[in-house]
């Protein structure tokens, strides 16, 4: 074969490897079938960045059955209760159900040896409702968030009546926006089986030498290695910076208020309001933040001012001296969550 043959064989193959990308850039998630799993992971941010001066060894995630979402995997176990059996009640998100260590509920079940019924749902109303829980004896549910969610779920009052879940349809050929197709190419280079390595080399290079991060992780640290999440330390609502005025600060704990009354006088159930720090919450020190807008203390006040039951993790994470949080994630570590479950526990609940 002559030269010129090989040179037009490969550029017939790499034009037909351009256009089938091409295409699959058009379709819904079309290009997510090129794109490893096992670095499309938006909680480890060694991932996001793709530079190795933070690469962290996580625990492995648990091994999910078939058809089973992360978020469902305590409540496929043969020891997850019915709400109406459960002794106590808990609605979070990955928080409560991250899947790197035994969860959140479930070591608040080992440990208290009562049955803890969990769902990954911002408004408990729903699972209540269409679970046809009734008002029985006093149960504690406990309602956690993360810090940079707060403004969002209680901007305003949750519906306590809420209707049947919507699937969301997609069109399988969709129309994209000017620039999105250019992302969805960059995030196909940087997450692909054959070319995430490369990204990471080059992305390496230029954290070293022309001090670059990714704009996934604009925050971090070198003492130690952390990163912290965009949506933590920016200027929008949820994050380390934003300026929160007094009126949405009211409104917030007056809605956080409104589900404590409702979950009371609908189901007999006693509100505890958990919400987990943001990392750079805790670890601003080590970075170049260090005006924390105190979202939690001042929400702390108002929820004590309005008798709302709540568990304070701020100022017993801000002391402790060992890490409570994955370095390169964005959430807690087994020893944050222990921390935190002791405090639950020890403040409200007695056991066996």
């Amino acid at each position: 074969m002559t030269a010129t043959k090989v040179l037009k064989s490969t550029f017939f193959v790499l034009g037909f490897i351009c256009l089938i990308i091409f295409i699959l850039a058009r379709i819904n998630n079309g290009l997510k079938i090129l794109i490893d799993p096992e670095i499309d992971n938006t909680g480890d941010l060694y991932k996001q960045s793709s530079i190795t001066n933070f690469r962290e060894i996580l625990p492995d995630k648990a091994v999910l059955p078939n058809n089973v979402k992360k978020s469902e995997f305590y409540t496929h176990k043969e020891g997850h209760p019915y709400v109406s059996d459960a002794e106590i009640l808990t609605f979070g998100d990955s928080y409560f159900y991250f899947t790197r260590f035994t969860s959140f509920p479930e070591y608040l079940s080992l440990k208290t040896n009562k049955k803890v019924f969990f769902a990954a749902e911002a408004n408990p109303f729903y699972t209540l409702k269409h679970e046809n829980y009734s008002a029985g004896q006093s149960k504690y549910l406990i309602y956690e968030t993360g810090e940079r969610g707060i403004f969002e779920r209680f901007k305003s009052k949750l519906n306590i009546d809420p209707a049947t879940r919507e699937e969301i349809r997609t069109n399988t050929f969709i129309i994209r926006e000017p620039g999105e197709v250019e992302k969805i190419y960059s995030r196909f280079f940087q997450l692909g089986y054959f070319t995430w390595q490369i990204n990471e080399y080059i992305n390496t290079f230029k954290f070293q030498y022309l001090d670059y991060i990714n704009e996934a992780t604009p925050v971090y640290s070198t003492d130690p290695p952390m990163l912290f999440y965009r949506t933590t330390v920016n200027s929008l609502p949820g994050s380390y910076q934003y300026d929160y005025s007094e009126a949405e600060l009211n409104d917030i704990a007056e809605n956080i208020s409104y589900m404590n009354d409702m979950l009371d006088s609908l189901y007999n159930l006693k509100l505890v309001f958990m919400p987990v720090p943001n990392k750079i919450s805790i670890y601003d020190t080590a970075t170049e933040l260090k005006e924390y807008n105190m979202l939690l203390p001042k929400l702390y006040e108002k929820l004590d001012k309005k008798g709302i039951e709540f568990i304070d993790l701020y100022h017993p994470f801000k002391r402790n001296n060992e890490l409570l949080y994955y370095r390169t994630d964005t959430h807690w570590n087994e020893q944050g969550m222990k921390k935190a479950c002791n405090i639950l526990v020890y403040k409200y609940i007695k056991y066996d």
